[in-house]
């Protein structure tokens, strides 16, 4: 039977911010009593039930190495190294080299890679994405289980668009399969599209089930998905308009038609699009309507990280060590 105290520690600490790991780590490290409370599977199944979709921990923004983050996963690409690719989890530290394959390779390596590609074909480029495949898995906070990377590539020549799939489990990439393509992926991951007068729209991510496209129009921000009409036929349905200038700074405002002025990331599940601006990178929240300044830096594409990390340190250290677990955790 837990003792009174110790039941009401636990119903305060189910209520620490799930974007802030370090202040879950320093209760544990304050005494025995506290570290067995945090470290207890229940506690963990609970303040994830509470807390629902995983936080925001931060984000990743190099582009030539960075293809996707997703289920806790990161997936990096490094075409000149052997293997290239590799699945990361950022809390454990754990990872997964992902090797080519000689049927898929073309897609995977581009003209000039280093001095030991082969392939000196036309112009080929790629994009990839990391899946959990657990059997049954929520979503809400996978680690450690199966994972699956998506991979699409296109030759500039011919207009074809290849697809393969790679499988921890199997180890091994899929038999590749190709359509007739009317365009071409390019090296900025193909998230940009031009949609009759509807002007350039990209493409941020999933909500309901549905594609989500922002653009950012004069002092707006305008969130759109794709929906079924009443005869069957796919119609633009307008989400949400977001008022940008109670939110950024004028500076930021200043050309709203330049191509400075861009959505660039969305974090999904937790509702937050990242826009580049003349004044720096800005994190809008779509749920609290605040925005953050990220920095004075300008991002092509922003990769969000989003992972729970109560339960990830396992066997915590004593004291001081403690309070310094997850230092490396938290990257924003």
């Amino acid at each position: 039977m837990r003792a009174p105290v110790d039941d009401a520690m636990r119903a305060l600490f189910m209520r620490l911010p799930a974007d802030d790991p370090r202040s879950l780590a320093r209760a544990a490290a304050v005494c025995r009593s506290w570290r067995g409370i945090l470290t207890d599977p229940g506690f963990a199944d609970g303040y994830r039930a509470l807390h629902g979709g995983p936080p925001m921990l931060g984000f990743l923004h190099n582009e030539t190495a960075v293809l996707d983050s997703r289920h806790g996963l990161v997936l990096l690409y490094a075409p000149a190294y052997d293997p290239p690719f590799e699945a990361r989890d950022l809390v454990t530290g754990d990872w997964w080299d992902i090797d080519d394959d000689p049927k898929c390779r073309d897609i995977m390596h581009w003209p000039g890679d280093g001095p030991d590609d082969f392939f000196s074909g036309t112009g080929i480029r790629c994009n990839a994405t990391v899946l959990c495949a657990k059997d049954r898995c929520d979503h809400v906070d996978c680690h450690g289980g199966p994972f699956l990377v998506a991979l699409v590539g296109s030759v500039e020549e011919g207009g074809i668009a290849l697809a393969t799939v790679y499988s921890s489990e199997a180890r091994q990439w899929s038999h590749m399969i190709s359509v007739q393509s009317p365009g071409l992926l390019t090296d900025d991951g193909g998230h940009t599209a031009v949609v009759g007068d509807k002007g350039f729209l990209y493409l941020i991510g999933v909500e309901d089930g549905m594609l989500l496209f922002a653009s950012v129009l004069k002092p707006r921000l305008y969130l759109l998905s794709m929906e079924a009409g009443p005869r069957g036929a796919a119609a633009w349905a307008r989400r949400r308009v977001v008022e940008l200038e109670p939110l950024l700074p004028p500076r930021a405002l200043l050309d709203m038609s330049s191509p400075d002025v861009w959505t660039v990331g969305f974090a999904e599940g937790v509702r937050v699009i990242f826009l580049r601006t003349p004044a720096g990178l800005y994190a809008v929240e779509l749920n609290s309507g605040r925005a953050n300044k990220m920095g004075e830096f300008s991002i092509e594409k922003v990769m969000p990280y989003t992972r729970f990390c109560i339960g990830a340190w396992g066997r915590l250290p004593a004291s001081d060590e403690a309070r310094h677990a997850v230092a490396g955790v938290t990257l924003m």
